[in-house]
């Protein structure tokens, strides 16, 4: 199986984001318009979301707090099509 190394990609001083999920650091993108499915039948919403490592998200995400830039979200529920072994793309809500 191969495993791409995506330290580059996650570091902050390039191009990633700094932001805190349930009290600890992680690194990633933040996205305040990322588009997902709303409906199930083709139509288009935008919403909060921070991509990161697979590996800094807890089993057990589900209404997890994550602070970006001093402002508060709630992790709602994962972008399934954005997800892989890797990486996990975070949907959010405003605390």
């Amino acid at each position: 199986m191969f495993v791409e190394d995506l330290t580059a990609f996650f570091n902050p001083d390039e191009f990633a984001d700094l932001a805190t999920l349930a009290g600890v650091d992680v690194v990633g993108f933040f996205d305040k318009d990322h588009v997902v499915d709303a409906s199930g039948f083709g139509s288009a919403a935008t919403r909060p979301a921070f991509t990161t490592a697979a590996s800094a998200v807890p089993s057990s995400f589900a209404g997890l707090g994550l602070v970006h830039d001093q402002v508060s979200y709630r992790v709602t529920n994962i972008d399934p099509h954005g997800s892989d072994r890797a990486v996990t793309v975070l949907l959010l809500e405003l605390a």
